[in-house]
C-alpha cells in the first residue's frame, strides 16, 4: 500500500484546500496503533528457559496480530495525512483516490459523517476497483467510530478487515495472491476515563480462518482476544485474555489443547498469568489449570499446574512457591478485577462472531 501512494501524493499537491479543522475531525475516525495494538511483557532474561512460560506463548500471537494491524493502520494513516481528492458536501464524505495499487487495479478510501442517531458518528471504507470512478468498487476494510473531539486517542469504534475479500478481488481479476494474509478480523474498541479517573483502553477482537502471510502453511485459526491497558498515574497496567490452541500437555505428541491464557502485568514487567487447557490429548472432562508469576525481567518466579478431574484436583508440578507472586500479583486476577473475555457481553461476542464469519458481505458499509 505504501509504495502505491506516490501517484496520490503527487495529485494531492494540486488538490483544493479544505477546512482543516473539519478534516482533522474526520481523520480521528481512523484508529491508531496505540489503541489497537496488544503488548506482552518485555523479557530481560538471556536464556529461553529463564523467561516465564505464558509471556512466551502469548508473544507470537500478539506479534502476529500487531503485524497485520500495523501494516493496515500505517497505510491508512499515510492516506489520510494528505489532502483528500475531494469533499462531497451533500454526503459529508471526504474521499481519497482512486490511486494505483501495488499489485493490480486501483484503491480508494473515504470517511463519512453519519446521520444523527447512527451507531457511530463516522464510517469509513477502503475499497478496490479497476476504473477511475468509485462505482463498482468492492470494500476490503470497513469501520465506524465516535472519537472524543477533545482527546484524539479516546472514543469508541469498530473495524473489520476482510483479507479474504482482498484475495477474492485479485482472483476475480486473474491476479496472483501469494504472500498475503487471509481470513477476517473484526474488533470493537474504546478508550476513556473510568469513574475513578483511570484512563482505560480495551479491544475485543475475533479472528476467523486467519493465516498470517509470514506462515502461509499454518492451519487457519479461529480465536477471540481481549486486551487493554490502564494508565494509573505513572504506572501502566496491561491485560490480555485470548483463547487459542497450544500443545501444553506433551510438546512432542503433536496434539494441541484448547488454551485460555489470561494475564496482567505492570510497566511491561512484573505480572501474573492464569491459564486453563482442555481437549487435545487430555481426557474428556479433564482440565489443566496453571498459575505463573514473574519478576520485572519476566523471569519466572512461580509456576504451578494442576489437573482437575471430575472436581478432584491433582498437583502435576510446581516450581517455586506462592511467595514468588509479589504485590499486587499475590492476588488472583479476579481479586484484582482484571477484565476477561468472560466479562464481555455474550451478545457482543455473538455479533463479532457473525461479522468475522461473514466478512464485508455481512455488514452494511455504504
Amino acid at each position: 500500500m505504501l509504495r502505491s501512494l506516490s501517484v496520490l501524493i503527487f495529485a494531492s499537491a494540486c488538490a483544493p484546500q479544505y477546512d482543516e479543522t473539519l478534516l482533522e475531525e474526520y481523520r480521528q475516525a481512523v484508529p491508531d496503533e496505540d489503541t489497537l495494538n496488544a503488548r506482552t511483557p518485555t523479557s530481560g532474561a538471556l536464556a529461553l528457559g529463564d523467561t516465564a512460560l505464558f509471556p512466551q506463548l502469548a508473544a507470537p500471537v500478539t506479534w502476529g496480530i500487531n503485524g497485520a494491524i500495523g501494516t493496515i493502520l500505517v497505510g491508512l494513516k499515510v492516506v489520510t495525512s494528505i489532502d483528500p481528492t475531494y469533499y462531497d458536501e451533500e454526503t459529508q464524505q471526504f474521499v481519497w483516490g482512486p490511486w494505483n495499487a501495488d499489485d493490480f487495479g486501483k484503491m480508494a478510501f473515504w470517511i463519512q459523517k453519519n446521520p444523527e442517531g447512527s451507531d457511530f458518528a463516522y464510517s469509513y471504507a477502503l475499497l478496490r476497483g479497476t476504473t477511475g470512478k468509485l462505482e463498482g468498487y468492492e470494500p476490503i476494510i470497513v469501520g465506524g467510530a465516535t472519537p472524543d473531539p477533545d482527546h484524539g486517542h479516546r472514543g469508541m469504534g469498530v473495524t473489520l478487515w476482510d483479507a479474504d475479500a482482498n484475495i477474492r478481488f485479485l482472483e476475480e481479476n486473474g491476479q496472483p495472491t501469494d504472500g498475503l494474509d487471509s481470513g477476517r478480523f473484526v474488533a470493537v474498541y474504546g478508550r476513556g476515563p473510568t469513574d475513578d479517573g483511570v484512563d482505560l483502553a480495551f479491544v475485543v477482537s475475533s479472528f476467523r480462518d486467519f493465516v498470517s502471510a509470514d506462515d502461509p502453511e499454518a492451519v487457519p485459526v479461529d480465536f477471540d482476544y481481549l486486551h487493554g491497558r490502564a494508565w494509573e498515574g505513572a504506572n501502566v497496567v496491561d491485560f490480555l485474555d485470548f483463547q487459542g490452541t497450544v500443545d501444553v500437555d506433551d510438546p512432542h505428541d503433536g496434539v494441541a489443547e484448547n488454551l485460555d491464557i489470561r494475564m496482567a502485568f505492570l510497566d511491561r514487567g512484573i505480572g501474573r498469568a492464569e491459564a486453563g487447557a482442555y481437549g487435545g490429548s487430555l481426557e474428556e472432562g479433564d482440565q489443566m489449570a496453571m498459575t505463573e508469576c514473574w519478576d520485572d525481567a519476566v523471569k519466572e518466579t512461580y509456576l504451578r499446574a494442576e489437573l482437575v478431574d471430575d472436581g478432584a484436583t491433582e498437583a502435576l508440578y510446581q516450581l517455586g512457591d506462592p511467595s514468588g507472586c509479589v504485590d499486587p500479583f499475590d492476588q488472583t486476577l479476579d481479586e484484582l478485577e482484571v477484565p476477561s473475555l468472560a466479562d464481555v457481553d455474550p451478545s457482543l461476542l455473538d455479533a463479532l462472531d457473525a461479522v468475522a464469519e461473514g466478512g464485508v458481505d455481512s455488514v452494511e458499509w455504504h
